[in-house]
């Protein structure tokens, strides 16, 4: 009996051992996890490396609506870097007087930058011109015609968007993402456009013939309210399409591209033209930059 109580107890001693060592290795899990866990929200909450740059485009006449969604904005993302491309003006004196206003404007905000033109420039420049200013992959490029909800940046982590590298917002070209590595398949934006409008249909064509989809991410808390141009940066009685877009722009993009049979081995079908298209010989995108 005595012989098989000493091996009880032994039996007992090892299996307490066994047991404290289980438990000791466990307590090192849950701290590992934890303070895991604690570095990957430090580095979402406060890293110096930002996912992504947010690029605004404005110009002189509607610097009271870009002030209020400069305002929107920061306060969704407010620790993004944003960009703000500032467009030219046909009176200069008039010009130089906004971009010093602007500019002190602009100094109440930390980590917003300008990149400001005195001479009117086409939209396809100021998109090009936010996206070389960047020093993230990606570049979320706004409108400063639009609405932005107060907590529309933790909406837009969570529809994932982040991880494309091409995408429009709500089917609107007034907001969307765009990466470095999309411009280096695809090419920068066509600056031939001189003007306003047609930026859209291009680029659509060219992802098109690249063999890249245009995704749509559909989102709560962001509003494109599409206004209407009443004075353009290019000078008076500037001619017009659609009353918003003008119209150098328009007849160079029917220039460079043609809507054609779909049995034609050139055609590919453009979600925002709604139809199969061809290219112009001899009209191939330039690389700008």
């Amino acid at each position: 009996h005595r012989e098989v109580d000493n091996v009880n107890a032994s039996s007992i001693w090892i299996q307490k051992w066994i047991n404290r060592i289980k438990w000791e290795i466990e307590k090192g899990q849950v701290a590992f996890n934890y303070y895991a866990r604690k570095n990957a929200r430090a580095k979402r909450s406060g890293s110096d490396i930002p996912e992504f740059t947010i690029g605004i485009t404005t110009y002189i006449v509607r610097f009271p609506m870009f002030k209020a969604v400069l305002k929107r904005v920061r306060k969704a993302f407010p620790r993004t870097p944003i960009i703000v491309a500032v467009n030219g003006y046909y009176k200069p004196d008039r010009q130089k007087q906004y971009l010093a206003e602007l500019q002190a404007y602009l100094e109440s905000f930390v980590n917003v930058y300008l990149v400001a033109h005195e001479a009117p420039q086409g939209l396809c420049k100021l998109w090009n011109e936010l996206i070389l200013a960047s020093q993230t992959e990606k570049i979320l490029i706004l409108n400063d015609d639009i609405d932005v909800a107060s907590h529309f940046g933790a909406l837009f982590h969570h529809s994932g968007i982040v991880n494309k590298d091409m995408a429009i917002i709500n089917h609107s070209w007034s907001h969307f993402l765009i990466s470095k590595r999309t411009i280096s398949t695809v090419g920068w934006f066509d600056e031939r456009l001189f003007g306003i409008g047609g930026e859209d249909w291009d680029y659509e064509a060219r992802l098109a013939f690249a063999g890249i989809e245009l995704e749509n991410v559909v989102m709560k808390g962001i509003l494109n309210l599409s206004i209407y141009t009443t004075e353009f940066s290019f000078g008076e009685n500037v001619e017009r399409v659609e009353r918003k877009y003008t119209l150098s722009s328009a007849a160079f993009l029917s220039k460079k591209w043609h809507v054609c049979s779909p049995q034609n081995p050139q055609a590919r079908f453009v979600r925002i033209w709604n139809d199969y298209v061809c290219p112009q010989e001899g009209l191939d995108t330039p690389q700008f930059y």
